[in-house]
């Protein structure tokens, strides 16, 4: 039971980090969308 317990304790902290990950990429995709539609 106890190998089970860490695993979903990894797991929640594997998905922290790709929301993360997902939330500055998603910043750094504004970001570059907005420098092209001001060279446009």
């Amino acid at each position: 039971m106890q190998r089970i317990e860490g695993l979903s304790i990894g797991l929640d902290l594997d998905s922290t980090s790709l929301n993360r990950g997902l939330t500055g990429l998603k910043g750094r995709l504004r970001t570059v969308n907005s420098e092209m539609k001001a060279k446009v």
